[in-house]
């Protein structure tokens, strides 16, 4: 790889798609093949599960709908399904993260070690369990940490007037908790704390940002959305590699 060590011209974008084929690169598809199995397992159990939630909680919110107000749920309807489908996603998303974390940090080591000319090292299953306790806690910290904005931006539905800008917000935030969320992993294995890397993603608005949004874009993307997981921490690796490394 040329010029890793400086700025890149590519958006973000590109360093996901990148990232969709990385993992399949030999000596790092060992390391993805587990996630990518575990999401597939999760995703049909959990969609199977809330398709049937879904269709009964909006199916029993129409029928409580007097008549005056049954014109409401021609308006109502596709914006519940969608928010509800959304929720659903993303609770696939972090359950995918607290189960396959311990993978990914191994991920971006590989990918650093064969852009750095070193030798891949075997990682054995003993070393990634081991690394569970400490992959599951720092996965919880990162979610903890963006609960009070989506508290926020849950109460601008009430504000008149800033509501109407809702859409706006969630997706600025999924974009900064999905570029958040993927890029820790590269960070924390070059011993960056989580606050030192959002400084630095800051100051990198731009690609930073176009990169969470490219990865929220393709997260709804049904079936697409399982190898977005292990794709988005490559392409947050590469984006680190060929961007951030000077600003430690």
């Amino acid at each position: 790889m040329s010029n890793i060590n400086s700025k890149s011209p590519h958006f973000g974008g590109y360093y996901f798609l990148q990232g969709l084929k990385l993992i399949f690169k030999p000596g790092i598809k060992r390391y993805t093949l587990i996630p990518i199995l575990l999401n597939i397992v999760l995703y049909v159990l959990l969609w199977w599960y809330a398709w049937g939630e879904i269709q009964a909680w909006v199916g029993a919110w129409l029928q409580s709908l007097s008549n005056n107000w049954s014109w409401l749920a021609y308006v109502l309807y596709p914006v519940i399904w969608l928010s509800m489908v959304l929720l659903t996603m993303y609770t696939f998303v972090i359950m995918s993260l607290l189960l396959a974390s311990p993978f990914f940090g191994f991920l971006t080591q590989a990918l650093q070690n064969q852009w750095q000319g070193k030798q891949a090292e075997r990682v054995s299953f003993r070393e990634i369990l081991l690394l569970v306790p400490r992959s599951i806690s720092r996965e919880l910290g990162k979610i903890m940490s963006f609960l009070p904005w989506l508290f926020a931006i849950l109460l601008c539905y009430i504000i008149p007037g800033v509501n109407l800008f809702t859409g706006f917000f969630w997706v600025l935030f999924l974009s900064w908790f999905n570029l958040v969320q993927f890029a820790d992993y590269i960070f924390d294995n070059n011993s960056i704390s989580f606050n030192q890397m959002k400084v630095v993603l800051k100051q990198n608005k731009v690609l930073s940002l176009s990169f969470g949004f490219t990865v929220t874009i393709f997260m709804m993307v049904p079936l697409l959305n399982i190898l977005v997981i292990p794709a988005a921490v490559a392409g947050a690796a590469l984006m680190y590699w060929e961007n951030f490394q000077a600003e430690k």
